[in-house]
């Protein structure tokens, strides 16, 4: 697989409150007045923005844009060697004969884990007895859909979920901290009890040995805050390991429940979890369900790509890209950050090819079509130059060569099992 993530016209900037940005702004009244859409930022709540990607391509391709865009777009994709459409594509795309992966989300499922640190939102309560009913209603029109259209091939049940950060002595055990100081009203809160109870056979002494901890009984632990602060002994660690390794069975084993009740034609390909923010232990839960991990790997760490090769399921690199400061955006960008665009092509050549000669990683996902705009996209203002083409919908043609020779040689790169 070499796909290609976000096919749409790029996402606005918040232009209101922030006009002193901007020379000539349109007005909202005029002509322009499709390109202005009041839209939520994260900071400063709903505000107008104005969508420069959309008026270039109007002028560009003039009154049947859209459509002309679209033709375009997708003879590119083919000429440049993408044979798959990832997370957040455009319908006149999903509508044609590319391979598509689709994606949902389950942040609005309302009951959650407050953890110490999060991604994005706070996790769900996956041991919660409304979840599977709640994910069955939340998932049978989405499904239903997607089922209707013959080249969706995959599936993404969430993305860059809160799992906590490998790489932290602490952090990596977000989940299980969360859990064990919420209150016993949290389903998981239950569950992880009854767990640690069978575990240390209803011996509280035996488990304050273990951790270092001085619990008169099992329902100081139960308490809201039982575990507080306390220092996190290595065999505290191994069992906060297994509540992180259940809690992700169980969540995983519910979507897989529900897809296949639902009857879905295609593969599930996981969460997209970013590699940093992803314990070891969710990789190994999940490949008990799942058909391929995905994986947004912005590492060229040898350890993590090694680690990577011998996961017991076969990888999808859902989400990479390099980003360079020389084409008008002013901020280190997304992952990796290069010096310039022939730097920029040079190491998405060396990262394809490595993940094209890997046994076990099966694809992988450039992150995205276009560019940021400049002043920061509506909802998040990120700025980056993460674009196979710029705002003016220009392709970076070393770029586009590069994708163009994998795609060609991908044959040979290939390793003979």
């Amino acid at each position: 697989m070499i796909g290609l993530n976000h096919i749409w016209g790029a996402d606005a900037p918040i232009v209101e409150g922030r006009e002193t940005m901007f020379q000539n702004l349109p007005a909202q009244s005029g002509p322009a007045s499709e390109f202005y859409m009041r839209l939520p930022n994260k900071s400063d709540g709903f505000r107008w923005s104005y969508n420069f990607y959309n008026q270039n391509i109007a002028s560009k391709f003039g009154a049947n844009y859209r459509a002309n865009w679209l033709d375009r777009t997708l003879r590119r994709l083919d000429k440049y060697g993408f044979n798959t459409s990832t997370s957040s594509t455009v319908d006149g795309i999903l509508n044609t004969s590319v391979p598509n992966v689709a994606r949902a989300s389950t942040l609005n499922f309302p009951n959650r884990v407050v953890t110490p640190w999060t991604m994005h939102e706070n996790p769900l309560d996956p041991f919660h007895p409304q979840f599977e009913s709640w994910l069955t209603t939340h998932l049978t029109p989405i499904i239903a859909k997607i089922n209707a259209r013959p080249n969706v091939i995959g599936f993404h049940s969430d993305n860059e979920m809160s799992w906590g950060l490998r790489n932290n002595n602490i952090m990596q055990h977000s989940v299980a901290l969360g859990i064990l100081n919420s209150s016993n009203t949290l389903a998981a809160k239950v569950a992880t009890m009854t767990m640690l109870r069978t575990r240390y056979r209803n011996n509280v002494g035996a488990l304050n040995t273990a951790w270092n901890t001085t619990y008169a009984n099992w329902g100081a632990l139960e308490a809201v805050n039982g575990w507080g602060a306390r220092p996190i002994t290595p065999a505290a660690s191994v069992d906060f390991k297994l509540i992180l390794s259940n809690y992700a069975d169980r969540y995983y084993s519910t979507v897989k429940r529900v897809l296949t009740a639902l009857k879905f034609k295609g593969l599930y390909f996981g969460t997209r979890d970013a590699i940093d923010s992803t314990p070891r232990e969710v990789f190994i839960a999940q490949s008990r369900y799942v058909d391929a991990i995905s994986i947004n790997l912005y590492s060229e760490d040898d350890a993590l790509w090694a680690e990577i090769n011998a996961l017991p399921k076969p990888v999808i690199i859902s989400e990479f890209c390099f980003s360079s400061a020389d084409a008008g955006h002013y901020c280190p960008g997304i992952g990796f950050t290069v010096t310039n665009q022939i730097e920029r092509s040079k190491r998405t050549l060396a990262y394809l090819r490595r993940a094209a000669r890997s046994r076990n990683i099966i694809g992988a996902c450039w992150w995205c079509y276009t560019d940021n705009p400049a002043t920061g996209r509506w909802f998040d203002d990120e700025r980056w130059n993460v674009g196979l083409v710029d705002i003016t919908d220009t392709p970076y043609q070393g770029l586009v060569d590069t994708f163009r020779n994998v795609a060609g040689n991908i044959a040979t790169l290939r390793p003979v099992r």
